[in-house]
């Protein structure tokens, strides 16, 4: 009887293979709910319980469902660096061309030159907006700076007028912004190279003095020391400081403006003909200072023919410090 028994292991090893197999159909009918999985962009963990026949033959599946699809599928688009900065560049690009609000206007200038210029494909893109805030003076003139300074450093932008607007934001009001010490800074980097004509070196150590007289005690002590590196750069202008006496430079011009108080419009006029050297000396013997505060442009100021008469007077202010820092 009992040799007419079958044997129970190959039924067993039946139901084990009926098994897998309901498995296998089980996961190729699940779908991701993102679809994830049948575009091929994300692959399922290998499942223990297969063979490994099984698992290359569900592999090699995978592999001809993903390049069906297309190389789209096969390659994330927002994975690629190039074009990651492409649009970042056009979203910056579209928002700036709005009119932005002040306050939103401030806070991309302050970040401008740290966060959006290194990630741009092209920063000159932005030349003209930092410009255009550049030329529009005052607190936004001043943060402009940044992204003009990185531009002209790294990129290469030249821009003519540059040493025009930044001669028109030495203003009063400079003194008292939040960022008047990188302001100060950076105008003195463009200062510092020695290709910067000695007349726009004056203008800007003339117009500093001049403000430094009316500015707070800080405010002075700023000017007077961003004075001091003008003219230790720019030998030129130490003509400012120590002016020998007119009779020495021009006998003939200070003798016929010796009685300059008193001449009649003929002698002016003989004045004016003998050039801009006996108008100066003629300025100097009647303690009149040549220097043009309300010009714009720093080489018409005539700031070489004048001179730093306000740092004596400062060495009388009632600040002790300032008196210290301008002695």
């Amino acid at each position: 009887v009992l040799s007419h028994i079958q044997s129970l292991q190959p039924v067993a090893g039946q139901q084990q293979q009926q098994q897998a197999q309901e498995q296998q159909q089980q996961q190729q009918q699940l779908q991701s709910w993102c679809g994830a999985a049948e575009a091929g962009l994300v692959t399922a963990a290998a499942d223990t319980v297969l063979s490994s026949q099984a698992r290359r033959k569900c592999k090699q599946q995978q592999d001809g469902s993903s390049l069906a699809a297309g190389p789209a599928a096969a390659s994330v688009a927002w994975a690629n660096l190039k074009l990651q900065q492409r649009a970042f560049s056009e979203a910056w690009l579209a928002l700036l061309r709005n009119d932005l609000p002040q306050d939103i206007l401030k806070k991309v200038l302050l970040r401008v030159h740290s966060d959006v210029l290194p990630a741009m494909t092209n920063p000159l893109l932005l030349s003209d907006f930092l410009t255009h805030a550049l030329n529009r003076g005052g607190f936004e003139g001043m943060l402009a700076l940044n992204g003009i300074f990185t531009l002209v450093t790294k990129h290469g932008l030249e821009y003519p007028a540059f040493y025009a607007r930044l001669y028109a934001l030495i203003t009063p009001a400079a003194f008292l912004h939040k960022h008047r010490v990188q302001f100060f800074q950076l105008a003195d980097i463009f200062l510092a190279s020695g290709m910067v004509p000695a007349y726009t070196a004056a203008a800007f150590a003339k117009r500093l003095a001049r403000l430094a007289l009316r500015a707070p005690p800080a405010g002075a002590m700023l000017a007077i020391g961003f004075i001091h590196n003008v003219i230790r750069r720019h030998p030129a202008c130490m003509v400012m400081l120590h002016k020998p006496s007119a009779l020495m430079l021009a006998p003939e011009a200070t003798a016929t403006t010796a009685n300059s108080t008193f001449a009649t419009g003929t002698n002016q006029q003989n004045i004016a003909a003998a050039g801009p050297a006996a108008e100066a000396s003629a300025a100097a013997a009647t303690g009149i200072d040549v220097y043009n505060q309300e010009e714009p442009d720093p080489a018409k100021s005539r700031a070489v023919e004048s001179s730093l008469w306000e740092i004596e007077a400062l060495r009388n202010h009632y600040c002790p410090q300032v008196c210290f820092v301008s002695c």
